[in-house]
């Protein structure tokens, strides 16, 4: 055979053997980096995976930041409240209002009574107020010696009778809170007297007789007392400003009262924060 054919193959076998070897060189690389690709997203999954959530209703006990988990979220099992502590720093929790819908992300519970959530992450679901907020797990926090606070947002009074239900109407109040910052604000509020009311209001229930009536705060009330005016004074409230009567000067808590129609009525009560008045009117 001819010695420059000999060669020339077997230049062209070892620059093949030569290129062979670069090739699974390269795909070394791939399979390296593709590895390493795979363990870091496995370890961004496992990290995502571990940390829990929940949702629930915010509320304030004191100047404690707090969560009411949802009924019907599996962390309710195992903890009905917690206690919330920021731990970005970055006030997520701050500007959060009480009944809020929030959903947290947290990676550890602090397992003492209540539980204690460091937050991660927070996010606000649907503005809320305490009228959202379960009644029964706000007396459960009672009975542990949490008592929630609506911020600046006066309490509502709800009036029953057998067949009706009306949210009374909020009058004159005096009223202190703790704001975001912790600063103590003080709250006074003038309102209409209770006679304007006449026709312009829903919290109004109807009957041809007496009827037996029930009081329901969204805050614990104490020293609760009952006045009510004539519908027919209401054609002149200046002369009849004072002349109200005394339906009820000892309230106590789910037990009814009689009241007539033809009366505009209002509800003195005090709070933990404050005095409040209400209004409600039976025709």
């Amino acid at each position: 055979m001819n010695r420059n054919v000999r060669n020339a193959r077997f230049v062209k076998s070892e620059q093949g053997s030569r290129n062979t070897s670069i090739a699974k060189k390269v795909m070394a690389v791939i399979c390296v980096a593709m590895m390493l690709f795979s363990i870091l997203a496995l370890n961004g999954c496992s990290e995502k995976d571990n940390r829990m959530s929940c949702k629930g209703r915010f509320v304030m006990a004191g100047r404690e930041w707090m969560i009411v988990v949802d009924s019907d979220d599996p962390m309710f099992s195992s903890m009905h409240f917690a206690t919330l502590q920021d731990a970005t720093g970055k006030d997520q929790i701050n500007n959060l209002k009480v009944g809020d819908h929030i959903e947290i992300r947290f990676n550890q519970v602090m397992e003492i009574f209540p539980p204690i959530v460091p937050v991660e992450k927070c996010k606000v679901l649907k503005s809320g107020s305490i009228a959202d907020v379960d009644a029964e797990m706000i007396e459960e926090l009672e009975q542990c010696g949490r008592h929630i606070k609506d911020g600046e947002h006066l309490p509502i009074m709800t009036v029953y009778s057998e067949e009706q239900v009306v949210t009374a109407e909020t009058l004159t109040s005096s009223w202190s809170y703790v704001d975001a910052q912790g600063q103590e604000m003080h709250v006074e509020r003038d309102c209409i007297h209770p006679l304007e009311l006449l026709n312009r209001t829903e919290a109004t229930l109807t009957s041809t007789e007496a009827i037996d009536i029930a009081l329901e705060f969204s805050q614990p009330a104490s020293n609760v007392s009952v006045i009510r005016w004539s519908k027919e004074y209401a054609e002149d409230i200046s002369s009849h400003y004072a002349d109200e009567e005394s339906v009820l000067d000892e309230w106590e808590y789910g037990v009814p009262f009689e009241a007539a129609p033809g009366y505009v009525y209002q509800v003195e009560a005090h709070f933990e924060q404050g005095t409040a008045y209400f209004a409600f009117v039976i025709e």
